[in-house]
């Protein structure tokens, strides 16, 4: 076998164990988005909390957490959690001032 038909026999492993990875997370329920190896597209969160809304926005936590207060980000209790629905962040960001 050649170097480079061993090279790529070593990427299909490695993409292989990565999507088999994937797998056995998304069956633990991880709390992260995941795709698989072989897709470049993300998955779009229908909610996030208020530190991965701010992560999202590039914004302080504080910050958020004073929008979301004053209500200029609107956003729903579950629980104990805050979440707040990817379509209010975009709403947010669609306002004009």
């Amino acid at each position: 076998m050649s170097e480079e038909s061993e090279a790529l026999q070593h990427l299909r492993d490695m993409k292989r164990a990565l999507n088999e990875l994937v797998t056995v997370l998304k069956k633990m329920g991880s709390a992260r988005e995941i795709t698989s190896a072989g897709d470049d597209r993300q998955l779009e969160k229908f909610s996030y909390s208020v530190p991965e809304a701010a992560t999202a926005l590039g914004l302080s936590k504080d910050y958020v957490w004073k929008l979301v207060a004053s209500g200029k980000i609107r956003s729903l209790k579950a629980g104990k959690r805050r979440l707040i629905r990817g379509e209010d962040l975009r709403a947010f960001l669609n306002k004009r001032p």
